[in-house]
């Protein structure tokens, strides 16, 4: 099959066209053609969409999926279908399944999945046997079952010794370790960031120092290690203060920021509403602000949905006893594009969602330049809508963005030969 997309503009750093809007013609899966020298021949297939521009595939890590164990929240067929619907090409999702992802065949179960959407889904795999942060998993034979990377996710790695043998294993496997350093036991029954509002509330509070104690620690033993580490989720300016210290230190580390925490504050929870209930919970305007800074200084290597299908019924209750979590992969980019401060949100976009995570696994980078075998989002950055439950393709509809303007809009993937509309 051979394409031919006519005047889209290129958003991707590593090609020498970026920004700029020209044709590109593919043949065969491969682009043979960009910039003047591309050619509309007869028996092309036209790809001709408004305001069109093209970019490596999103990746996305540590999404949440429902199967095995919870199909009612989300089937693996559900989640590329919501991956494929927001962009994404590769979801890495989380070991917390039932059962948990920390042993080899459950590993295989998730890599030898084929999607209906041409969405490639790969397992996270366990650090520790069942999540409980004690005993490691066969991370040799994980990874050889096709683990990508290694993590306790969602809970935090509290031991100290656990975390030293941790970090000295990936540097053993050559996969990254990541942590998501958030002490649930810090203040037990906490549910919302520790501010003037939570005392308003009544409601238990979650302090920057659940998440920059366990960073602290990870610090020392990153030292004493050499290992390399990926700290997951960071909510909060604190957090970003350690990003810097470690970029002084020349420790190995990376760090995933959650787009929920770069587009909206605590002031969305003032009125108990529970789609905002997750974890780490809103922080402060401030500690946005502070998350943007850490973006603009590079110190940030990929944003992630944080994906994290709930049914309705935990959603539909009082506010302390309604889950954390929410759903997202479909309005990761639009999030993103509608609340980004800075100048130039569409490198920074592809930065953070394609080029970034793709570094970070050891993956071979997607460039927009002739030979490249096509695994390409199409998308007009432009479009705005008001997002509505038929948008969802996800079986839980637990998104905080529902009834709310978003920007942004995902015309469908080239994968090798084919092309995957969403529209």
């Amino acid at each position: 099959m051979t394409y031919f997309l006519p005047q889209v503009t290129i958003v991707d750093p590593q090609s020498p066209f970026h920004l700029q809007k020209v044709d590109i013609r593919l043949h065969d899966g491969q682009i043979e053609a960009i910039g003047p020298d591309a050619k509309r021949a007869e028996g092309d297939k036209l790809l001709e969409l408004k305001n069109a521009h093209i970019a490596p595939s999103w990746v996305d890590i540590g999404a949440q999926s429902g199967e095995p164990g919870f199909e009612h929240r989300e089937t693996l067929d559900s989640l590329s279908s919501a991956a494929h619907a927001g962009g994404y090409g590769h979801v890495v999702i989380r070991p917390d399944t039932q059962p948990a992802l920390d042993h080899a065949s459950a590993i295989r179960s998730i890599a030898q999945y084929h999607s209906p959407y041409a969405v490639q889904l790969y397992p996270m795999a366990g650090a520790s046997v069942q999540g409980k942060g004690t005993e490691l998993t066969e991370w040799l034979d994980l990874a050889a079952a096709g683990a990508v990377a290694f993590s306790n996710a969602p809970e935090a790695i509290s031991s100290n010794a656990f975390m030293l043998k941790a970090l000295q294993y990936g540097k053993r496997v050559g996969r990254p370790l990541i942590h998501n350093p958030h002490d649930r036991t810090f203040v037990p029954g906490a549910q919302v960031h520790e501010s003037q509002q939570s005392i308003s509330l009544g409601l238990k509070s979650w302090p920057e120092a659940a998440e920059t104690l366990l960073m602290d620690r990870d610090l020392v033993l990153l030292e004493y290690s050499s290992g390399h580490i990926v700290w997951d989720g960071l909510s909060s300016a604190g957090a970003v203060d350690r990003l810097r210290r470690a970029s002084k230190k020349g420790v190995r580390f990376s760090a995933g920021l959650g787009y929920l925490h770069l587009c909206f504050s605590e002031e969305e929870v003032q009125d108990f509403n529970t789609l905002f209930k997750m974890s780490p919970p809103l922080r402060s305007d401030k500690d946005r602000e502070a998350l943007w800074a850490a973006i603009r200084e590079g110190l940030i290597s990929y944003v992630s949905s944080q994906h994290s299908p709930v049914e309705q019924d935990l959603k539909d209750i009082e506010f302390p006893y309604a889950a954390f979590g929410a759903e997202g992969l479909e309005t990761v980019m639009s999030g993103f594009l509608k609340y980004c401060p800075l100048d130039d949100p569409l490198t920074h976009w592809v930065q953070l969602a394609a080029i970034g995570p793709r570094k970070l696994l050891g993956w071979e980078p997607v460039a927009l330049q002739k030979g490249q075998v096509a695994d390409f989002t199409l998308f007009d950055p432009d479009t705005e809508y008001v997002l509505e439950k038929h948008h969802l393709q996800s079986l839980s509809f637990n998104n905080p963005n529902l009834g709310r303007p978003l920007k942004g809009q995902i015309f469908g993937r080239l994968i090798n030969d084919a092309w995957w509309p969403t529209i």
